[in-house]
């Protein structure tokens, strides 16, 4: 007897997301519970709103490669928004501008 699982929770991208994020757990040790359950969420968030819209935009429509796309996104995207974030705390965007030289 196979369990009864909705086959339509399983292939949406907050799923496969959250999975991602769980994985991407085991590259950073030391955590808090409360950290991984924050690191968790947040994969998941990035997955199920970043995942279909780039999806879309990159022209994928099979199932199973959305799907992949969004365990990438919950497994890379808390890395990619610390990586974005780190970058705009450490650029001097005074020293960009023409008129400040």
């Amino acid at each position: 007897m196979q369990p009864d699982l909705n086959h339509e929770l399983i292939k949406s991208p907050w799923v496969a997301g959250a999975m991602g994020a769980v994985v991407a757990l085991r590259a950073v040790p030391g955590l808090s519970w409360a950290e991984r359950l924050f690191n968790v969420f947040s994969g998941l968030l990035i997955a199920g709103y970043v995942s279909p819209a780039a999806a879309g935009y990159l022209g994928i429509h099979e199932p199973t490669m959305q799907s992949a796309a969004a365990f990438l996104c919950g497994l890379f995207g808390l890395n990619l928004v610390a990586a974005i974030v780190e970058t705009i705390r450490t650029t001097d965007f005074r020293g960009l501008l023409p008129w400040r030289k």
